[in-house]
């Protein structure tokens, strides 16, 4: 019972190819909104750099916590 089950894999890949589908699409919008209304794209600037704190912190705590479930054996 090392392995996860293969839904929970499959479930935690899907989670993170959303995440960098919203960023991108954020990104996207950012660059064609800050053109046009530079309020609106104050907002996406929020939310972009938002969602790349949330990565960069999911990818830390994978670092540190990743060997919690071997060092229980």
């Amino acid at each position: 019972m090392d392995d996860l089950p293969f839904l929970v894999v499959l479930i935690r890949r899907l989670r993170a190819v959303v995440v960098w589908i919203v960023a991108a699409i954020f990104a996207v919008l950012l660059y064609f909104d800050f053109t046009e209304d530079e309020y609106v794209a104050s907002i996406l600037t929020s939310v972009f750099i938002f969602l790349i704190f949330v990565i960069v912190v999911t990818i830390i705590l994978k670092k540190f916590f990743s060997g919690n479930n071997k060092d229980k054996e």
